[in-house]
């Protein structure tokens, strides 16, 4: 296969202030064959969203982070022509005050695996490589 027909792995930008969580998550979705972009919060998903940068195909978000939370930086994303259509993959504790709207999924921590890569296929409308059980 030459490098034009090459397959890119799907982008996929964390957004986590805990510097644990966004290893683990990290390194894991990369084992899992998927491109993973790290912000420490929401004004720094903001520039990591900004152009150059390349649009990410989904957004995985914790809520409470300092600076910029996630309910702020998801206000912001909801706004944004550009970005608006990103799914977007909410991993926090408590999602209860959440508000609904298209393409935004919830999922509670802590977060299982499986779990994990079943909600980023599902939110990206994707069957996952390999079955989960």
């Amino acid at each position: 296969m030459s490098a034009s027909n090459a397959v890119l792995p799907v982008q996929i930008l964390l957004v986590d202030d805990d510097p644990a969580v966004r290893e683990a998550v990290s390194e894991f979705l990369t084992d899992e064959g998927f491109a993973v972009r790290t912000a420490i919060n929401g004004a720094d998903a903001l520039l990591e969203l900004a152009p150059p940068h390349e649009r990410p195909a989904l957004i995985l978000l914790d809520l409470a982070m300092p600076v910029m939370n996630g309910h702020e930086l998801l206000r912001r994303i909801t706004v944004d022509p550009r970005l608006a259509p990103v799914p977007v993959l909410v991993l926090s504790a408590t999602i209860d005050d959440v508000d609904a709207r298209p393409g935004l999924w919830l999922l509670r921590k802590p977060l299982e695996s499986a779990a994990l890569v079943r909600a980023i296929h599902v939110a990206l409308g994707t069957p996952p490589a390999t079955p989960l059980s």
